[in-house]
């Protein structure tokens, strides 16, 4: 095939194709290196998430545990009475 091809135009022919394999080379590093960049950055914004998950279950078991005590009556009561609250029955 590329026997009767004149050498100038071989040359011609294998200097393209060694710079069109060169381009597609660096085009499919490039895009591997997005890729990578890429999930660097995925994975620092799961990291965060999860430390915000982490707070916020924090935050809920000690709300719960705050809720445990002063959602009783009890409590309520005790509460009130701080703040100068008393029964209509109850002797000063």
């Amino acid at each position: 095939m590329f026997e009767n091809m004149p050498e100038e135009k071989l040359k011609k022919l294998v200097t393209a194709v060694v710079i069109a394999g060169t381009i597609l080379v660096v085009l499919l590093l490039g895009v591997i290196l997005y890729q990578f960049i890429s999930m660097g950055v995925k994975s620092g914004q799961i990291r965060s998430m999860e430390e915000q998950r982490q707070e916020y279950e924090a935050q809920i078991e000690d709300l719960q545990d705050q809720l445990d005590v002063y959602g009783t009556d009890k409590k309520q009561e005790d509460i009130a009475r701080e703040h100068g609250y008393i029964y209509p029955d109850d002797r000063t």
